[in-house]
């Protein structure tokens, strides 16, 4: 139906037609399938269970700031600010028709602002690094460097479809509820409005072109301020039904016996 608007009001600007009769049809409106994110402890069950896996630090990465996948496997180590304690992602790795593999600019703004980086995902890299120079060395001659940090065993880019389906595998193993590895940003998203974290910040993190994105994450979790607001409102309507005089009642008493 978009199709036809869109070349029937095409027709109209080449005056061909008068009128565009499919703006008359009202579009039914999808329904958006629910997301369910994981708690926090879902989050942390996995992250253990993950431990071992040479690409823990992403998994880290992907619940702690909610990177996509394009973007974790596009992050280099010269994007890496320790003196401000941030990381600036500015690559993403995508697979091209015809072409396969690539490491591309991102499109967005939002997308390459600098996220800040908590002593947990500080920890993620260290390991990360230390694993990396290992995996350099056993891969000798047959290494490439690309500087990224969440490389190949022999340094070049790792397939986003392969990734999600290891995290896929790795969550069947932990025994936490399934879920794609997209579903990852609302798990963060959920947790920071659970923390009660201010949403233009929240933004910042997730790094959203629109704040109304945030949002909607937002307004499908109840965060504790909402949770006193309603107790507040609870204990006040509550006091002063307790407090209230009581009214006498419209029954007449019963008539004394005689």
């Amino acid at each position: 139906m978009k199709t036809l608007r869109a070349a029937l009001t095409q027709a109209m600007k080449e005056e061909l037609l008068l009128r565009n009769v499919a703006r008359l049809v009202d579009m039914p409106k999808a329904s958006r399938k629910e997301v369910i994110p994981w708690t926090a402890q879902d989050a942390l069950t996995f992250l253990r269970s993950a431990r071992p896996h040479r690409l823990h630090g992403a998994f880290v990465f992907a619940l702690v700031l909610g990177f996509r996948r394009g973007e974790l496997l596009g992050l280099r180590w010269i994007d890496v600010d320790l003196s401000t304690g941030t990381i600036h992602p500015r690559k993403q790795v995508r697979r091209r028709t015809g072409v396969g593999l690539v490491h591309v600019d991102l499109k967005t703004e939002a997308s390459t602002g600098a996220a800040p980086l908590p002593r947990f995902c500080l920890e993620a890299l260290g390991e990360r690094r230390v694993l990396q120079q290992r995996e350099k060395v056993r891969a000798g001659i047959d290494w490439t460097d690309m500087d990224l940090i969440f490389s190949t065993e022999t340094g070049g880019m790792v397939d986003p479809d392969g990734f999600s389906e290891t995290f896929e595998r790795r969550v069947l193993r932990s025994g936490v509820r399934r879920v794609p590895l997209k579903v990852t940003r609302h798990t963060v998203g959920s947790l920071l409005a659970h923390l009660g974290v201010h949403p233009n910040d929240a933004q910042k993190i997730l790094r959203h072109a629109r704040i109304q994105t945030t949002l909607e994450i937002y307004t499908h979790v109840t965060t504790a301020t909402q949770r006193a607001a309603a107790a507040k409102l609870s204990d006040t309507l509550r006091q002063g039904i307790s407090s209230a005089p009581v009214l006498p009642s419209s029954r007449r008493p019963p008539q004394a016996l005689a």
